[in-house]
């Protein structure tokens, strides 16, 4: 039976748990095995959710859109993402460095900056 759910406004807090976690937990799989095959866009995860739960795509593009917001954001701010059994995400802080330019052979000063670092959980390892 296909569950029906309201369009999904920016700002609106209603989305079941259940939808959001069960869309959340298709995206973490659906990239990483695209990874391990190849590149895989943003609209293919998608078309694939919203074929696999039955819902509308539109739905399904704005709650992962949502959720790479909320990722972003949070990286932004610092924040440790943790996802059970997939992952964490989490900034780092590199340190200033000298460079060369490989053109010209010319040394250039980095000043430290924050990456991204992303370890793999247990479902991930295991594949």
């Amino acid at each position: 039976m296909k569950m029906s759910f309201p369009k999904l406004v920016i700002g609106n807090p209603w989305i079941p748990a259940f939808a959001g976690m069960t869309i959340l937990l298709s995206v973490s799989i659906c990239v990483y095995l695209r990874i391990i095959k190849g590149i895989m866009t943003k609209r293919e995860i998608v078309n694939k959710i919203a074929k696999r739960l039955g819902l509308t795509q539109e739905l399904v593009k704005e709650v992962v859109e949502e959720f790479l917001v909320e990722l972003e954001e949070a990286l932004i701010r610092g924040e440790r993402i943790e996802i059970r059994n997939f992952g964490i995400f989490k900034t780092k802080i590199t340190k200033p460095r000298i460079a060369r330019n490989p053109q010209t052979g010319e040394s250039i000063s980095l000043p430290a900056r924050r990456k991204v670092s992303f370890k793999p959980g247990k479902l991930l390892k295991r594949i």
